[in-house]
């Protein structure tokens, strides 16, 4: 299970160690070990698609400060410097 804050609410999203190919490639992200540890950002951008119908959520126009919002529950606020 992985939590996320979808929507301003906290949801739960299952998902299994299996992880999408496209042409014989990762279609997410890759780590650079085989560490158990090294497998969770992959699981958590699945869970993240599967919360958003799909991978393409990912090449939508949408401010990345809405990523770390969900990923994290906190206020996200975007500074220019």
């Amino acid at each position: 299970m992985v939590r996320l804050f979808i929507n301003s609410v906290w949801r739960y999203v299952p998902v299994d160690s299996l992880l999408p190919f496209l042409e014989g490639e990762n279609a997410g992200v890759l780590s650079n070990t085989d560490s158990e540890f090294e497998l969770s950002s992959a699981l958590i951008e699945k869970a993240y698609a599967k919360s958003f119908g799909g991978y393409d959520v990912f090449s939508r126009l949408q401010p990345r400060e809405n990523y770390l919002r969900d990923l994290t529950g906190a206020p996200v606020k975007k500074y220019s410097l």
